[in-house]
């Protein structure tokens, strides 16, 4: 097994940081588009947030295996999807 360095730990627990944030944008997001009545996009946003923090712990839980990765990697994709659908619903309105 290959040494982690200092470097790779600070992004590690930076990017836990960053990804605290994103889950709670995910969960307030859902419950303003659950008050909007928009109950499809709002189940996607508490989906994608408890998907993305899951994987996250996954990833870090197994050391880097293989599938942990690709399902990280998944979950950003669906972060980043889940972003923009975002932004486009309220495009109007920012």
């Amino acid at each position: 097994m290959v040494p982690v360095s200092w470097h790779g730990v600070l992004h590690f627990v930076v990017g836990g940081i960053g990804f605290l944030g994103l889950f709670g944008a995910y969960q307030f997001v859902g419950r303003r588009l659950r008050r909007e009545n928009r109950p499809r996009m709002a189940v996607f946003s508490h989906v994608s947030g408890i998907l993305f923090p899951v994987m996250f712990i996954a990833m870090a839980a197994t050391g880097g295996a293989s599938w942990a990765l690709l399902a990280f990697t998944a979950a950003v994709v669906l972060a980043s999807a889940w972003l923009s659908t975002i932004l486009a619903h309220y495009r109007h309105s920012l």
